[in-house]
């Protein structure tokens, strides 16, 4: 950021407004959009995202996942691998 309060920006907000069971009124099968329906967004949180953090949490999920859901030796070089990774990493 330069500091220049005059840059635009546009932000693209993705919706879906689809009741509990999607899009249809009985619940049952796909039916086409309703134009006049209208939905109020309520909140919006803005965020930027650290992608080397990103990916070593879905790296860290793998380990996790190969150390609790594994009875071999794998198991054990995920659960060493992964306190290591946790160790490592100063916040």
């Amino acid at each position: 950021d330069d500091g220049d309060d005059d840059d635009e920006r546009v932000y693209f907000i993705e919706v879906a407004c689809n009741g509990l069971f999607g899009n249809s009124s009985w619940g049952v099968g796909p039916k086409p959009p309703d134009a006049t329906k209208r939905c109020v967004l309520v909140q919006c949180e803005l965020a930027a995202r650290d992608a080397d953090a990103f990916a070593l949490y879905w790296d860290y999920v793998v380990l996790s996942d190969l150390a609790t859901n594994n009875n071999s030796a794998v198991r054990d070089v995920a659960l060493r691998v992964a306190n290591d990774v946790v160790n490592a990493v100063r916040l």
